[in-house]
């Protein structure tokens, strides 16, 4: 991150340092973890804050495990989630870094609970998924969950000679689904969801 920071013009570089000072440290991460996370975050995290502090390397990596991106945008969006950035400046450091201005820190919080079969947004059942049944839907809903819900990821299904299977996946994961969209990335390789737009 230190090479990644060096190649930015100084102004830039400068306010990405005093947002990681701010935000790197024990009480960044106790603020995030009481006032920002949702209790299903924590729980993904093994309630522990020390031990995801640890474990995840500080803040910034805690914030990258729930949200991915990368480390410099995750200093931005935490320190934004955290009010030590304006959103203005928020927006600038975002536009600085060359990456799309919507925000990552958006208010859904996705959870799949693969005991009762439900698939939730922000504590509400957006999808009930019959286990046993659905065996291509599992192995996506498990590998997102695993990974803690990025917007994109390879392909989570067994290797297949069927070239459809994980568009038909996709189809027959988003009936029924409310408030989200599962989509194949068009290359047949990978998976990403979205918020509805209604």
């Amino acid at each position: 991150m230190s090479e990644q920071l060096q190649n930015l013009p100084s102004r830039v570089r400068e306010a990405l340092e005093t947002a990681k000072l701010r935000i790197q440290n024990p009480e960044g991460a106790q603020y995030l973890w009481e006032r920002v996370m949702t209790p299903a975050q924590r729980k993904r995290l093994g309630n522990n804050l020390e031990a995801a502090y640890q474990g995840f390397g500080g803040t910034i990596g805690i914030w990258l495990h729930l949200r991915g991106g990368t480390p410099l945008r995750a200093i931005v969006d935490a320190a934004r989630a955290l009010n030590l950035l304006s959103e203005s400046d928020s927006r600038w450091l975002v536009r600085e870094l060359g990456e799309s201005n919507r925000p990552r820190e958006s208010p859904v919080d996705l959870e799949w609970c693969k005991e009762q079969g439900e698939l939730r947004l922000n504590g509400e059942i957006i999808r009930r998924v019959r286990i046993g049944v659905a065996t291509n839907l599992v192995p996506i809903l498990d590998a997102f969950q695993e990974c803690a819900w990025p917007e994109q990821m390879d392909d989570p299904l067994p290797p297949s000679t069927d070239i459809n299977r994980l568009r038909d996946a996709v189809k027959v994961l988003n009936r029924g689904l409310q408030r989200i969209r599962f989509f194949a990335d068009g290359t047949g390789e990978g998976i990403r969801w979205a918020v509805a737009i209604h």
